[in-house]
């Protein structure tokens, strides 16, 4: 980026939002030349306060971060959002872009919005999620959003990676919250039942109330919250929950519990696409693995010796 580490520390902490997009995506590109930068933006995480709304398509997540924007402005706080969507299937970038609803917000400069390509990452986040939390986190955004793909229980990555995670729910979304009661729902910390302006509501309510805080249940960290991210209602008491759930984690020391999840997603992230690196000389190209496949559909060898044996050659390499 031809600037000194220290320059681009600077900078980026001054939240000039031209360097820390381009920090980003040298990120997503997997680029080595953000190592030195990432290595001394490590030493400043741990102030943001990082929220993450996650749940099935289609239940208003986009406009629902669009008032939380809003409402943390008011409250005179800075915001940073990180938009994962759908990767486009010929050019790996994200489909939607930007999402339309928060660009009157575009010309704020304490508001930072970015759209990441999932780039067909498992888990509703983009691989290179954690280090864009990290480059936010230490740019000294008050407040950093996460907004995740929107494919259903196997978005728990997103637990992992916030302080709060939210699960946004809708009238008519009862089949979803049957395929999530094994997934999201036992990791989510706030329930968010949006468009109560449509008919059903109450049901979704009183069932998640059922499932959130069971008879006789003394938990009370997690919450139920309705409101119409379309009409501007509910949006108060959802601010009022997380700031709740944040206090929570203050006052139990949990807080570098999720900073500890965090790192060790990102440790296990670098080690694996280091090994990733390190097996493309190994297998040579293509046509080695094939052959692989070939002798194990052959009989001569099965799956698990032909990875064994690749992983050998691997380790002879190195060592």
């Amino acid at each position: 980026m031809g600037k000194k580490v220290d320059e681009l520390l600077d900078a980026i902490q001054q939240k000039n939002v031209r360097l820390t997009a381009q920090l980003i995506t040298l990120a997503e590109d997997g680029s080595s030349n953000i190592l030195p930068t990432m290595r001394e933006l490590y030493r400043h995480v741990g102030n943001a306060m990082i929220i993450g709304l996650t749940g099935p398509t289609g239940v208003g997540k986009s406009c629902l971060v669009d008032r939380l924007i809003s409402a943390y402005r008011r409250a005179g706080k800075s915001v940073a959002v990180i938009a994962v969507d759908p990767s486009s299937a010929q050019t790996g970038g994200a489909i939607l872009g930007d999402r339309i609803r928060m660009q009157e917000h575009a010309g704020d400069p304490e508001v930072f919005i970015r759209s990441m390509a999932s780039r067909h990452h498992m888990g509703g986040l983009a691989a290179a999620t954690g280090d864009a939390l990290t480059i936010l986190d230490a740019a000294g955004w008050d407040v950093v959003l996460v907004e995740t793909v929107g494919i259903g229980q196997t978005e728990i990555e997103v637990a992992k990676a916030v302080h709060t995670c939210v699960l946004v729910l809708a009238p008519n979304t009862g089949d979803d919250m049957q395929r999530m009661k094994c997934g999201i729902m036992e990791v989510a910390d706030i329930f968010v039942v949006n468009k109560t302006d449509m008919g059903g509501a109450d049901l979704v309510i009183n069932d998640l109330q059922r499932t959130v805080r069971p008879a006789g249940s003394e938990e009370n960290q997690r919450s139920v919250v309705a409101c119409s991210a379309l009409r501007a209602e509910g949006i108060e008491e959802l601010v009022a929950a997380i700031g709740e759930h944040h206090q929570y984690l203050c006052e139990h020391d949990l807080l570098r519990q999720v900073l500890q999840r965090r790192i060790t997603n990102q440790i296990l992230s670098i080690a694996q696409s280091r090994i990733g690196t390190m097996l493309a000389p190994v297998l040579g190209s293509s046509s080695t693995l094939e052959q692989y496949v070939k002798q194990v559909l052959k009989g001569d060898t099965d799956p698990v010796s032909a990875g064994e044996e690749i992983a050998q050659r691997l380790l002879v390499r190195r060592w």
